[in-house]
């Protein structure tokens, strides 16, 4: 038991150096501004691979875009519970903590926003160029294609049966009058 609250406060003071660590070289602000130049950096990206027919290539950068607007979301909130926090205790300054997250929330959702316009500018102009056009042609050639080999069977069914009538009025009235010699006759005429 006293092991376990000795790795307990172990972490607690590890998590408190970290913490202040993390203060004293402002990786806070540092953290939010290198997501925000991120984002920005995958919005162009974004629109840049239009031009570019590669799936796993858009495939990733929509991953990216996902994980970057997930990341600003967790910024932004986080931010917003501290300076609530804040509010809740009275700190002096908490009408500045609200000024700079209102600022911060705009300069980190402003490029999450490109990255979300960006994205379905980018798909949407994909879909269209892929599968629009392309699409339209090879569904109304397959039609075409389908409608002349139909066209092709019934007229190739008609002339068998013609040639079959023909052989049938040939063939002498006894072998029409018996039904096994007639059967015979007609499974040879499938047959041939």
């Amino acid at each position: 038991m006293a092991e376990a609250q000795q790795a307990d406060m172990q972490g607690e003071k590890s998590a408190f150096l970290l913490s202040r660590w993390a203060k004293k070289i402002g990786l806070g602000p540092k953290t939010s501004f290198a997501v925000a130049l991120l984002a920005i950096a995958c919005g162009i990206a974004t629109y840049e691979s239009l031009t570019i027919d590669n799936p796993v290539y858009t495939r990733g950068l929509l991953i990216a875009d996902i994980v970057i607007v997930a990341i600003l979301a967790a910024i932004i909130t986080h931010r917003l519970i501290r300076m609530w926090r804040k509010n809740q205790v009275g700190g002096s300054s908490s009408m500045m903590h609200r000024r700079i997250v209102r600022q911060f929330t705009l300069i980190a959702v402003a490029p999450g926003i490109m990255v979300a316009l960006f994205s379905a500018l980018f798909f949407n102009i994909y879909f269209q160029k892929h599968f629009s056009d392309p699409v339209n042609t090879a569904v109304s050639e397959s039609i075409v294609v389908a409608d002349a080999y139909i066209k092709e069977h019934i007229q190739n069914i008609r002339s068998d049966v013609l040639s079959m009538a023909a052989q049938i009025n040939r063939t002498p009235t006894q072998v029409l009058e018996n039904r096994v010699l007639f059967d015979g006759y007609l499974s040879d005429q499938v047959i041939a």
